[in-house]
């Protein structure tokens, strides 16, 4: 006889015997659904025969059911599907072309946008300081009452030339009649225009005697700078003066094409 921490094979068999028929009969209890093939040993069912019972149990459960429920389940599949698929089609077909007739529409809506407009060059000028005159000459002064706008004199003058920005009076000279006198104005002035000055951009004459000074050169100026312009007068007493009768002499800034612009610079001369 073995101790009681040892088995013999006799034994270990006997144990495995009664266990085996003690498992298969709690196995076959109604309650577990599970169907036990016994053998004419007695043995318990192979693991063949159980897969076998099981798939015909699962059989008998979908008999039971009945198939309706699988068709509903897979109808709403397919018209999900269907739709996807119908929707999916008519996105292709709008992102790829569309017909004929709109893309000629779409075109003639192009054609129809008008183009944007380019800045009309407008050369300007705009007076931004005014020196006082230097006079050389004896028996000569200025009348400083008489400097400053004269826009609205010369309102009906200006009226055909929309680029010249006013008139302003350098100054009035008082001068013998014997006597030569030289004169000497500096004004300031800006290109406040949307456009450089042309290369043949000069002060000219415009109107009265010239004084000995008939032009100036002064060339390109760019856009938002400005040119200081001098101009160095001689005044001579003309053979027909009339004492205490004054003449007047006008220039303005030209763009070398015969268009003035900017402001309208006047002096005066009076003899006594």
């Amino acid at each position: 006889m073995a101790s009681d921490d040892e088995w013999t094979l006799e034994e270990s068999q006997a144990l495995g015997e009664s266990a085996a028929v003690t498992d298969c009969e709690s196995i076959g209890t109604e309650e577990s659904q599970w169907l036990v093939l016994e053998n004419d040993e007695t043995d318990c069912a192979s693991e063949a025969d159980l897969l076998q019972a099981a798939e015909l149990r699962a059989k008998q459960i979908q008999q039971e059911a009945g198939s309706d429920s699988d068709d509903e389940l897979i109808e709403p599949a397919a018209s999900e599907a269907s739709e996807s698929s119908s929707e999916f089609t008519l996105l292709m077909q709008g992102e790829v072309v569309s017909t004929e007739e709109e893309l000629v529409k779409i075109e003639e809506l192009i054609a129809a946008v008008p183009a944007p407009k380019k800045p009309v060059p407008v050369v300007s000028a705009a007076l931004l300081t005014m020196s006082p005159l230097q006079i050389c000459g004896a028996g000569a002064w200025e009348c400083h009452e008489c400097r400053g706008d004269m826009t609205a004199q010369w309102a009906p003058a200006l009226a055909g030339f929309p680029e010249v920005a006013g008139a302003v009076c350098l100054g009035r000279i008082v001068a013998d009649v014997a006597s030569p006198v030289l004169v000497l104005a500096r004004v300031a002035v800006l290109n406040n225009g949307n456009c450089d000055w042309p290369e043949a951009t000069a002060l000219r004459l415009t109107a009265g005697d010239a004084l000995g000074f008939p032009a100036l050169p002064i060339g390109a100026v760019p856009v938002g700078q400005g040119a200081e312009l001098t101009l160095d007068l001689r005044t001579f007493t003309p053979p027909d003066v009339v004492p205490g009768v004054g003449r007047r002499s006008a220039w303005v800034l030209e763009d070398g094409l015969g268009r003035p612009f900017g402001p309208l610079l006047i002096m005066e001369v009076v003899w006594m």
